[in-house]
């Protein structure tokens, strides 16, 4: 099957490398001019399973209401709202009742936690070195933001994912570059959580599937070159690696297309 990838972000090269694996013919497209040049450049890199949680939370209505008229905003609507728009946000609205989002913050945990194994699995067999680091720590500076926190520690507690509550001595503790000047209440830290840095493991990751996947430095073909589109080719036992460049410009034919462009994308024709 010969899929596109349009957006060659963490998810967009992961979701290359995962297809290419499965046999399929991929091509990505990417605007920039290398991986992770937007929004995975700095991505904060957190692989958390317990903070995953829908957007479409009880209370989440008052708080959007509240923040559109904001000059820094963090939710917008682009454009013209139109009908569709309208059948969104009522949809969306739905889905923030309590059983809704219990219903979806669980499946979203389960995904989560499948994608931080299949992470690791390749990290190993890989050979992937991109300045993980185990451990998470959220700092709570008063007692205001404990109690703001309780919920979610409660929540985390359900999904089985209960984090250690410290006090500001622990804290120090677990991260002795704290500056002992600086306020601190209260921290939450999950040992099981860890984060690492998004760009070098997209950029990783796509040198990786230039040589078909198999985390040797043997020569896999010609490599992607920046600002260009990737096109795989067949390599036998090894998934489909990538085998030579063309140009980027207007997909040609594919049987399926994944958008992975944030909020860049627009909606597809046809």
């Amino acid at each position: 099957m010969r899929v596109a990838v349009i957006g060659a972000g963490v998810i967009g090269v992961t979701t290359a490398y995962e297809l290419g694996a499965d046999g399929h013919d991929v091509t990505v497209f990417e605007r920039r001019g290398t991986v992770a040049a937007e929004s995975s450049f700095a991505n904060a890199g957190l692989v958390a399973p317990g903070y995953v949680a829908p957007w479409a939370t009880p209370g989440m209505p008052r708080k959007v209401i509240s923040h559109l008229w904001r000059e820094h905003s963090p939710v917008r609507f682009g454009g013209r709202p139109d009908l569709s728009t309208v059948g969104w946000v009522w949809h969306w609205w739905r889905a923030c009742k309590p059983a809704t989002y219990r219903a979806n913050r669980a499946r979203m945990h389960r995904l989560a936690q499948f994608s931080r194994d299949r992470l690791h699995e390749l990290t190993a067999r890989l050979h992937l070195d991109f300045e993980r680091a185990n451990g998470f720590l959220v700092l709570l500076r008063s007692a205001h933001d404990l109690a703001l926190a309780e919920p979610g520690i409660r929540a985390l507690t359900e999904l089985g994912a209960a984090p250690q509550l410290l006090d500001a001595a622990g804290c120090r503790q677990v991260e002795p570059g704290l500056n002992p000047e600086t306020e601190l209440h209260a921290g939450v830290y999950s040992k099981d959580d860890e984060v690492g840095n998004c760009r070098e493991f997209t950029h990783l990751l796509r040198k990786e599937a230039a040589r078909g996947g198999r985390g040797d430095h043997s020569d896999g073909g010609e490599a992607a070159r920046d600002g260009e589109a990737v096109d795989s080719r067949d390599r036998p036992d090894h998934g489909q690696p990538v085998r030579r460049v063309r140009p980027a410009s207007r997909p040609g034919r594919h049987d399926g297309h994944v958008l992975e462009q944030g909020r860049h994308a627009g909606r597809p024709l046809g």
